[in-house]
C-alpha cells in the first residue's frame, strides 16, 4: 500500500510540475523588446504584490492563432512561427517599480483546444 500511495503522490508531483511549464497565453497586436516593462506592469503585475520573474508576449492576432488550431486538439503538438516578446525581471528593480528588459523570439509550440489556442511552451523537454 505504501509503494502504491508514493507511486501515486509522484504521479500527482510530475503532473503538477509539467503543467507548470506552460505559459498563459498573453496576445498584442504589437511590441518590442523595449515595451516589455510597460507591457508586464499593465498585464502581468496588475493586482500583485510583487514583481513577475518573466512572461511572454505573442505579437499576433488571437484569430491567427486560433485559426492555426483549427482541427488540432492537445499539447504543444506543433511548432508554430510567429514573433513573441520574452520578458526577464530586472533583479535589482522592486515591485512597485518593476523593471524588464526583453529579447524577440520566433518559434513555440502552441497548445490547443476547442480549435483555440489555450497556451504555449518554447522547448519540448
Amino acid at each position: 500500500i505504501m509503494k502504491t500511495m508514493y507511486g501515486v503522490l509522484l504521479l500527482m508531483l510530475l503532473s503538477v510540475a509539467w503543467l507548470s511549464q506552460a505559459e498563459k497565453l498573453y496576445v498584442v497586436d504589437s511590441m518590442e523588446p523595449k515595451d516589455c516593462t510597460a507591457k508586464m506592469n499593465e498585464m502581468v503585475n496588475k493586482g500583485q504584490k510583487d514583481c513577475s520573474k518573466s512572461n511572454t508576449f505573442i505579437v499576433a492576432k488571437k484569430e491567427t492563432l486560433d485559426k492555426f488550431c483549427k482541427g488540432r486538439s492537445g499539447k504543444y503538438s506543433d511548432k508554430i512561427t510567429i514573433k513573441n516578446v520574452h520578458c526577464e525581471h530586472k533583479k535589482e528593480s522592486k515591485y512597485p517599480d518593476c523593471e524588464y528588459k526583453g529579447h524577440t523570439h520566433s518559434d513555440f509550440y502552441l497548445e490547443c483546444g476547442n480549435n483555440k489556442a489555450v497556451g504555449f511552451q518554447h522547448k519540448i523537454n
